[in-house]
Order: C-alpha cells, then structure tokens, then sequence
C-alpha cells in the first residue's frame, strides 16, 4: 500500500514536512545544482512524496508508467520476476530508478522493494512538464548524469567481465 505524504502537515512538534523534505533536497546529489528556492518549491508539491513499509513494491515490473523515483531515505533492492532471490541491486538515499520508464513509455524491466521504511520522491513526466523552463532544464541535466554515469558503470562491468573475468 503507497502512503502519500500531505503538505504541510508536522511531523513532529518542531519541524514540518516540507523543512524535512528540504532537508533531504539538501542532501541528495541530483539537487545540488538547485537553488533554495526550487528546492523549496519542490518540497512545496503535494503527492509526490511516498513512503513505502518493508516488502512493499515501490515498482512492479510489467507497469507502464512515465515516472522517476528518487530516494530519501531507506533502502530498496531491485530484482526481476522469477528471480525474486537474485538481488540485482541494492539502493540507497540519493540513489535515481525510473528514468528509462520516464523517458521511454515503455513497461518497468524489473522489480523495486522497499527493504526498511523508504520515503521517495516521485516524479511524473506531466509534474516536470509543470514546472517552468528552468526547472525543467535542472531535472534535465541531472537525468543524463544518471544515464551517462549508469553507461559507464555497465561499461566498467562489462570490461571486467570479457577480460578479468570479475
């Protein structure tokens, strides 16, 4: 079950949703390039932010979607179906899924569980469309850092795997 998380409601006596959520922005390298300003207009959206209980799908593999998740907090692990057992990867705070689904409207390839508590951030296509030009154009750049960084990772492996045999 995917508990959506109101603005601004408190989450404690002394810090509201949205200064937690721009505490998180604040940490997390995909906004680093974003002013205080985005930063807090993008804590400001309702209904992106998610939050997820151990074992529950984040993504299901078979879903079409044109959304990019970024984690918060937590940790989830990504299989395939069938190989439920084989952990493909494991991902933490910072950590961008999604993407290709985001760009391509194309079936999710794999499965994504929430291993602990996880809160992401998740970012249709029409929710970026909405945003301005600048915004736009931050979200971006940072998504083809992701897509140029996982390149050359699958490269590196691919390498070690024809020739180290890693």
């Amino acid at each position: 079950m995917i508990h959506a998380i109101k603005n601004p409601c408190l989450l404690d006596a002394n810090f509201s949703l949205m200064e937690k959520i721009k505490d998180f922005l604040d940490r997390i390298r995909f906004f680093k390039g974003f002013s205080e300003d985005e930063k807090s207009r993008l804590s400001e959206i309702e209904n992106i932010y998610l939050k997820f209980l151990p074992g529950e799908p984040v993504i299901s593999e078979g879903e079409v979607e044109q959304a990019l998740y970024i984690i918060l907090k937590g940790n989830v692990v990504v299989n395939k179906k069938g190989l439920e057992g084989l952990i493909i990867s494991c991902l933490g705070p910072g950590s961008v899924f999604g993407e290709i689904s985001l760009i391509q409207e194309q079936p999710r390839s794999t499965n994504v569980i929430a291993e602990g508590p996880v809160v992401v951030m998740k970012m249709e296509k029409q929710t970026i469309e909405t945003l301005g030009p600048e915004l736009q154009k931050k979200f971006n750049e940072q998504l083809i850092r992701v897509l140029v960084e996982r390149l050359e990772e699958m490269n590196q492996k691919y390498i070690n795997a024809m020739f180290f045999n890693l």
